[in-house]
């Protein structure tokens, strides 16, 4: 053997692993195993944990509905939808143009050819709620239980038509798709007598003798074009005054033009099912003011401010059975209310144009049931 040879030959000797060496990497290599498994674990749990927590943030658990993020996402998916095949308006556009070309453009579209769009907001305000929760959170989530229950029954019947989301405390929110207004209006009807067969067994310790119910207010596309080009014309005024005093002008910032819209939209609806719930509550606390003062006592304090935050000297005042005058009290409590708000000018402002939307709309329903009586 040369002497090369020899040396390759004692190098591969000294190079052949020992027994000893061969076990303390097979521990090596299972440590490292056990490690990557304890890691792949802990990466999996974290990734439910997520899972878990975007499902809840997603999901009512105690209504069984999707929550308010939702209900903006398709809302705003919809509209999108709707004002590109109507209007041949790509609303993402909006935040391209200069706020005057923006008003403009707004402002030359036609309401009436969204008239048969199959799209409205709804807004319910759960009745009671605030009662429930006085005497423990879990008779709220007992009525909380009743309502979703009504609500997926009904959305169960009217399948991508009647979408109805969690919209935080004790209101609901929903995107109504039907082609026809009056199968629309039925789905509501079914909706609130599925709600009004619920049992109130809750609130037996109060007294009350009402069924549950949804205070609703709805708002079409249409309407809320329409809203909002009055928003935008109010707008454009309060700058023309303010010419000299560019500080007292009001912008809509271009990233929030859409969102806008659609908060003027939801508002119109809101609103409507304000003016309902107060409608409904005034009569019903005079009669238990009437005929149960010992009922009226142990509930004023949690619904008082539903019905406009009346006092019991109004209540006494004011005529029973008198839905004109009921009707005449709310729009003066709501226009009191207006003047009273501090906040930004562009919030006040649309909260005007809301009410003033709103309001005609309210007294002309009353003339239009007193004339079919």
């Amino acid at each position: 053997m040369s002497e090369k040879s020899f040396s390759e030959a004692a190098d591969s000797q000294q190079e052949k692993p020992t027994y000893e060496q061969i076990q303390q990497q097979l521990q090596d290599a299972q440590r490292e195993s056990a490690e990557q498994k304890k890691l792949l674990a802990a990466q999996e749990q974290t990734i439910e944990s997520q899972k878990k927590e975007i499902h809840e943030l997603s999901y009512d658990m105690v209504m069984g509905v999707r929550t308010r993020p939702f209900f903006y996402k398709d809302l705003t998916k919809f509209t999108e939808q709707a004002f590109i095949e109507t209007l041949q308006q790509d609303a993402q556009q909006w935040e391209n143009m200069s706020f005057d070309e923006f008003t403009q453009m707004i402002l030359k579209q036609d309401p009436q050819k969204l008239a048969h769009t199959p799209l409205t907001v709804f807004i319910g305000d759960m009745a009671y709620l605030s009662l429930a929760n006085s005497i423990g959170h879990t008779y709220g989530d007992e009525l909380l239980k009743n309502v979703g229950q009504a609500v997926n029954e009904t959305m169960d019947e009217f399948p991508e038509r009647f979408e109805i989301f969690r919209h935080g405390g004790d209101e609901t929110a929903g995107i109504l798709r039907f082609s026809d207004p009056e199968e629309m209006q039925k789905a509501i009807g079914i909706f609130e007598s599925r709600v009004g067969g619920r049992k109130l067994t809750e609130l037996n310790a109060f007294g009350l003798r009402d069924s549950l119910h949804v205070d609703i207010g709805t708002a079409t596309t249409l309407e809320a074009l329409s809203a909002f080009q009055i928003f935008l014309e109010r707008i454009r005024s309060v700058n023309e005054m303010s010419a000299a005093n560019p500080e007292d002008s009001i912008d809509i910032p271009a990233d929030r033009r859409f969102r806008c819209f659609i908060d003027m939209w939801i508002g119109v609806a809101d609103e409507r099912s304000t003016l309902h719930k107060a409608e409904r509550r005034i009569p019903a606390l005079q009669y238990y003011r009437k005929n149960y003062p010992e009922v009226y006592l142990n509930i004023i304090d949690k619904l008082r401010k539903g019905a406009q935050d009346i006092t019991d000297k109004e209540l006494d005042d004011l005529p029973e059975n008198n839905r004109g005058f009921t009707q005449e009290f709310i729009i003066e409590k709501r226009i009191q209310k207006r003047k009273n708000i501090q906040d930004e000018k562009i919030k006040v402002l649309m909260g005007d144009v809301i009410a003033e939307f709103v309001i005609p709309g309210f007294r002309a329903r009353n003339q239009t049931e007193k004339r079919e009586d």
